[in-house]
């Protein structure tokens, strides 16, 4: 092999996670530390809650949801918009062992069915909104005991007594090794897998990934992308826990100008789609594009991501120019987050970067990435052979993603292993384009 081939996981940088075995350890940390910073928000609503009024109801609900059954190693499945009570949803699950997984909204009810039966969960969260989808569901799937519909402030949660239940024996018994989520991936290559990850996963990926950031003094973040994404997660859950961060919600991406302009967030990550809807409202405004990131709300940013998709090297550099750090990062719910990330150095534009901290890259003989660290999931739900087929004995993970590493260790992806065909010349070629494939960032 190749030495620029091969890329050994470094360290570098402060642990944002010391001490923390856990996402439920970290959480309490930051309640402990911070009561009176504001957790959560959603101001169109007027609600607000400290960290110290989250944590009460986070025990409240937790107490209310093992009333109803769950127990250490079940699911929780959640079936909610960009609320304040999703949040407490999952940390409640969280606390008592369970494994929350959210189900994005835009699934079809004969989708939500296969998820919810895969996942054994026996209770599932919602809200009015999605009772088309629920009444379908509860009549289909015969070991969904509870449906919870959750209205403003989640009463629902803080209404039902559990005799004898210790909340700080319960969320101390969970071990890093327990489920911090389920992320069904998209079923691009047959049904949605329920991809399997732990806390000490989630907690290496975000040791690795602010190892390569700078860390915000107080950080504060927009959520407006579905849980069920891994990269929300990261971002407005696990990273704001971390960090004892303010999450503001915004129930969907219509609402987004309105919420970044209010949150004034110090961090956000979003696909390039949302990035290129910013840049065309600044030009459409014809507006001077450093102005228009201080109006618009990013004028505070101090990590600003974008990533789930190929970025255009020229919205980089639009945004780099208008003082917003922008970078690129590279990753898979399979690494429990993100896998690299650039600078802002120009010279990464058109690349993914280098590994987070922690994590080994290589790329094999045919060219596929390959990725080993503690951040890797631990399998695929119920699929044993498919976990056998993407993460081998010697721990290393088959991304899927065909790519290079150049001198400075720096990642770039060119395709997709399994959008490859051989034409009769012997090249690889795009199922999607029919020529020799190239996944350059465009200019």
């Amino acid at each position: 092999m190749h030495t620029e081939s091969l890329i050994r996981p470094s360290a570098s940088g402060n642990d944002v996670t010391a001490g923390m075995p856990t996402v439920c350890a970290a959480f309490q940390g930051s309640a402990a530390r911070h009561p009176s910073r504001v957790a959560v928000r959603l101001p169109e609503e007027g609600i607000e809650w400290t960290w110290d009024e989250f944590a009460v109801r986070v025990r409240r609900a937790a107490a209310t949801l093992h009333a109803l059954g769950v127990r250490h190693g079940d699911a929780v499945a959640l079936l909610l918009r960009n609320r304040p009570e999703g949040l407490l949803a999952d940390l409640a699950a969280l606390h008592l062992g369970a494994a929350p997984f959210s189900v994005y909204a835009t699934c079809a009810p004969s989708q939500v069915e296969y998820i919810v039966r895969d996942s054994a969960a026996r209770v599932l969260i919602s809200e009015s909104a999605f009772d088309a989808a629920l009444a379908a569901v509860a009549a289909r799937c015969g070991g969904l005991e509870h449906v919870v519909r959750l209205s403003a402030g989640a009463p629902e949660l803080d209404s039902v007594e559990s005799p004898g239940f210790d909340f700080d024996q319960r969320w101390r018994a969970v071990t890093p090794e327990d489920l911090v989520c389920l992320v069904y991936t998209s079923g691009t290559t047959g049904p949605p897998k329920g991809a399997e990850i732990t806390h000490a996963g989630v907690l290496a990926s975000l040791r690795g990934t602010w190892r390569r950031l700078p860390v915000p003094e107080r950080l504060s973040v927009v959520s407006f992308l579905s849980l069920a994404h891994m990269l929300e997660r990261c971002v407005s859950l696990y990273s704001a826990i971390v960090l004892a961060g303010t999450v503001t919600c915004c129930p969907g991406a219509a609402e987004l100008p309105g919420a970044l302009a209010d949150a004034r967030p110090t961090m956000l990550s979003a696909p390039p789609r949302v990035w290129e809807k910013l840049r065309a409202r600044c030009e459409a405004l014809g507006a001077d594009p450093a102005a228009f990131v201080t109006e618009a709300g990013l004028g505070e940013l101090e990590v600003a991501g974008a990533g789930a998709a190929p970025v255009p090297t020229r919205l980089l550099e639009f945004f780099q120019a208008a003082g917003v750090p922008l970078r690129q990062g590279w990753g898979m719910t399979e690494l429990s987050g993100l896998g690299s990330i650039t600078t802002t150095d120009p010279a990464d534009n058109r690349t993914c970067g280098r590994p987070i901290d922690g994590l080994e890259l290589r790329i094999a003989p045919d060219g596929e990435v390959l990725a080993r660290g503690p951040m890797v999931i631990r399998g695929y739900r119920n699929l044993p052979q498919q976990t056998a087929e993407a993460i081998g004995q010697d721990g290393w993970l088959h991304t899927g993603d065909l790519g290079r590493i150049d001198e400075q260790r720096r990642l770039t992806i060119l395709d997709r292993k399994k959008e490859l065909i051989i034409n009769s010349a012997g090249q690889n070629m795009s199922r999607r384009t029919s020529r020799p494939s190239s996944r350059a960032q465009p200019p």
